[in-house]
């Protein structure tokens, strides 16, 4: 994990660490102080998720608003010895330049030969002319760090000059098998100007005045104007199929095969997701009985967020939506979280707490329907130390059994409702092992510009 801090000489500090999964005492000498030349702690926040891949770990940096002299970074370690491989700079670090990676959460994307992608923000761009500066840019990075390839839209100056990142969401590689004889290996890019660039990973386009030259772009919810427009966060890829949630949209499928994205949505929701949009996740038993789940963070800083599910085949079928208030709603609202789904749960991070939605079985071994969460991680301790504790939510209990001193579930069983009811089930108490302190994630939404 990497934090930042302030020491009692007002001087400030990023440091990576390796912890104890289960203790979270330091490892391998760490904490390890993230450094670079040119790279000012102060004016950089550590936004993307951490990519780890063939014993590198890679940390990414935007800044905090747009503030003071910054640009994006990518800084990778070796996982082993926390020795830094290299530093790469997304502009010219003499200046401020800009070019931030934010992500929205999202972490660098890699392949099988271990390239890196990353998307950048506004920022000063020539790369085109054989300069370093890479605004607003799509780039691909080889495992030690130099620029492999880059796409940049050609309408890079507005995007610019309007606030209008590009690196407001994050690079997929997409699967071989979605590819076609032409292009075989692909890519997709999206962010602020609302649109799907689908890239071959081989030629990613570079850049030209005349128009983009990449393998399709679709049109999801174009923007050159709007400071929070377009897409946030990231699309979620099931199958032959995209799901992405714009800012004041509905939550879309599209279609990809032989290298093609379908020109319109084939389903949607009937919700549309203000505030960032969202960055779905897809639950699924291999190719069947998919869920997309998302959530509406609108009612950020004050107020819950609230998880949605849907069938993956028709997102016109709503098959759940938590409460908005009251004792079953998830708690208080972050931006740009994403939902996690892990061992028949679905884990919902809040401002100091973690709400967790999961399967319950009954005693006759059937699944329990009940609908409240009831399983809260909360920050206990006011000095802001990461100490969480376990306890239940106090929802109307629906025949509930007590659960038991040593830690293990609470039951909940079913509830009287409609025959045939497709409503997810929430709710369970965390095994005893599962409320120590907790440890990073690869994934987890890490805060974004307030943009």
């Amino acid at each position: 994990m990497c934090a930042k801090s302030k020491d009692a000489s007002a001087h400030y500090h990023h440091r990576l660490y390796a912890l104890d999964l289960v203790t979270g005492t330091p490892k391998l000498g760490s904490p390890v102080e993230i450094a670079a030349a040119n790279f000012v702690p102060l004016s950089h926040m550590q936004r993307p998720a951490l990519l780890l891949d063939s014993g590198t770990l890679y940390v990414a940096f935007g800044s905090h608003g747009d503030a003071n002299v910054y640009q994006g970074w990518v800084i990778a370690y070796d996982a082993s010895s926390l020795a830094q491989r290299f530093a790469w700079s997304a502009t010219d670090s003499t200046g401020n330049n800009q070019g931030g990676i934010w992500g929205a959460g999202n972490g660098p994307a890699v392949d099988a030969s271990g390239n890196v992608y990353v998307e950048t923000g506004n920022g000063t761009f020539d790369a085109n002319v054989g300069g370093i500066n890479y605004g607003d840019s799509v780039v691909k990075l080889s495992p030690s760090g130099s620029v492999a390839g880059y796409f940049t839209p050609s309408n890079q100056d507005v995007l610019k000059a309007n606030d209008i990142d590009l690196g407001s969401s994050g690079v997929i590689v997409l699967p071989d098998s979605l590819g076609s004889s032409a292009h075989p290996q692909l890519a997709l890019a999206a962010g602020k100007p609302g649109l799907f660039y689908l890239l071959d990973r081989g030629a990613l386009g570079g850049f030209h005045t005349s128009g983009d030259q990449v393998v399709q772009e679709v049109a999801v919810a174009p923007n050159t104007t709007q400071i929070i427009g377009g897409i946030f966060g990231q699309p979620a890829l099931w199958g032959g199929n995209l799901y992405v949630a714009a800012i004041d949209n509905p939550l879309q499928q599209y279609t990809i095969a032989n290298a093609a994205i379908s020109t319109a949505p084939q389903s949607q929701s009937a919700h549309s997701f203000a505030a960032r949009g969202a960055t779905p996740s897809v639950s699924a038993n291999g190719a069947t009985n998919g869920v997309v789940w998302a959530l509406d963070i609108s009612a950020y800083p004050t107020g819950p967020a609230v998880l949605y599910a849907y069938d993956a085949t028709n997102l016109g079928q709503q098959l759940y939506a938590s409460p908005s208030s009251g004792g079953g709603a998830a708690g208080t609202a972050v931006k740009f979280t994403v939902p996690t789904v892990a061992n028949g749960r679905v884990y919902v991070g809040g401002q100091a707490s973690v709400t967790v939605f999961g399967d319950l079985p009954e005693p006759n071994g059937t699944l329990g329907l009940a609908m409240e969460p009831r399983c809260y991680l909360r920050c206990a301790d006011a000095s802001g130390a990461a100490r969480l504790e376990s306890r239940l939510a106090r929802a109307p209990r629906r025949g509930c059994a007590a659960g038991s001193n040593d830690g293990s579930r609470e039951t909940v069983r079913k509830p009287p409702g409609p025959a045939g009811s497709r409503a997810p089930w929430i709710a369970g108490r965390l095994p005893r092992e599962r409320r120590a302190k907790p440890s990073p994630r690869r994934g987890d939404a890490a805060p974004t510009r307030t943009a």
